[in-house]
């Protein structure tokens, strides 16, 4: 096979796999994948970058050494050793601005030639977080995570950190950190870490306390039970701040809040935050505060002649039947015929329609059993006790 014909085959395959150009995905970290942005990552010593030569080589361009695709580790002192091209700094530079520099370079041999840059893999460097996070110490983490990640990988911010922090520089500078929610639903100012640098999360200054009650479990006798996992957070609230920001800042309500039934606690007085009528109150939120959230369930109870009688997760659009399956099924004693739906303390269906309608957190449902079943040992005893009284008169008449 002649060399410009291995070169095109080589670059249709890179072209089909070449990432895009503004946002690229990196090696899967923890399980998901990292969006990178090219515009915002810096290049260091240590990271590894894949360079194509977009339209492909010529004769020329492969016998000088250039070819369609090369994978090219950023040195220690930062610079980038390109095959047929030449050496380019690239330490402190983002993707982006390197791969504009690159081009440059490559066009003062070649005329009109474009070259792509990605990263492939990145670096892996060494970083601090000490302060309100569950773990402080020193984690070893790859160069495209951000201060969000650096505090998951510390197991979370404790219950009274502040979502504002500081990251210290090793050349003795200071990055703002916010961790609160924008309104486009993301950290606001989550940088990216570096290598040697020192994560700080104080306390809450001006703490609104949040309180998440616990989860409603059931008993493996099928009565129900409060759990004990009632968690309180605090949260640093902003001057003159209303509900609605406040509630934005921390993320926004998730599916299982039941906005009815939330309550801001302020001065001993309790005031729901929304209403069917006016939306959400406007009152200002202050230091000392209690916002107490009131969280749908998010199970199915399941109690009665089942194999496996407790809580089965709720998903959206299941049946009373379905639950009845995930909690493995009916017991042959079980009269699925008389099933019963209840919600909210009261009896919603019963018998076979009860099996088709959609059930919803927080419901229970209840197999019977059959009356054979229930009374199966007072039978048992009885039978036994006719049999040994007809046994006594036969021989009394013997």
């Amino acid at each position: 096979m002649s060399v410009p014909l291995l070169a095109l085959q080589t670059l249709l395959v890179l072209q089909i796999a070449q990432p895009q150009l503004n946002q690229e995905a990196t090696p899967s970290v923890w399980g998901y994948s990292v969006a990178l942005s090219r515009d915002d990552y810096i290049l260091g010593p240590g990271d590894v970058l894949n360079v194509v030569v977009e339209g492909g080589c010529n004769d020329v361009m492969l016998m000088a050494g250039l070819l369609p695709s090369a994978i090219c580790r950023v040195s220690g002192d930062g610079s980038l050793q390109m095959p047929g091209v030449g050496q380019l700094s690239v330490d402190g530079l983002s993707i982006e601005e390197s791969q504009h520099r690159l081009q440059l370079l490559a066009r003062r041999y070649y005329p009109g030639l474009r070259i792509g840059l990605s990263l492939m893999e990145p670096r892996l460097i060494s970083v601090w977080i000490s302060g309100m996070v569950t773990t402080p110490g020193r984690y070893p983490l790859h160069s495209i995570h951000r201060v969000s990640d650096l505090v998951l990988a510390a197991g979370g911010i404790a219950p009274f950190g502040s979502r504002w922090g500081t990251m210290h520089m090793p050349d003795g500078s200071v990055a703002e950190i916010d961790l609160s929610f924008g309104a486009d639903g993301q950290p606001a100012n989550d940088p990216y870490i570096v290598n040697g640098a020192s994560v700080v999360i104080p306390p809450v200054s001006r703490p609104v306390f949040v309180l998440r009650p616990g989860e409603v479990l059931l008993a493996s006798d099928g009565t129900l039970i409060e759990g004990s996992r009632n968690h309180v957070e605090a949260w640093d609230v902003l001057e003159g701040e209303t509900i609605p920001g406040f509630l934005q800042r921390m993320g926004g309500p998730d599916g299982r809040v039941d906005l009815t039934g939330t309550a801001l606690i302020s001065a001993g007085l309790q005031t729901p935050v929304w209403t069917s009528e006016e939306g959400f109150i406007r009152q200002a939120v202050l230091p000392g505060d209690t916002l107490r959230l009131a969280v749908l369930g998010n199970h199915v109870y399941v109690a009665g002649a089942v194999h496996n009688p407790g809580s089965v997760l709720y998903q959206s659009g299941m049946t009373v039947q379905q639950c009845i399956d995930m909690a493995g099924g009916a017991q042959n004693a079980g009269r699925t015929g008389r099933t019963l739906l209840s919600r909210n303390g009261a009896v919603l269906a019963r018998g076979g329609s009860a099996l088709a309608m959609n059930a919803r957190p927080g419901d229970v449902i209840e197999v019977p059993y059959s009356v054979e079943s229930r009374y199966q040992t007072s039978i048992v005893i009885l039978a036994s006790l006719v049999t040994m009284t007809a046994t006594i008169i036969n021989l009394t008449r013997n």
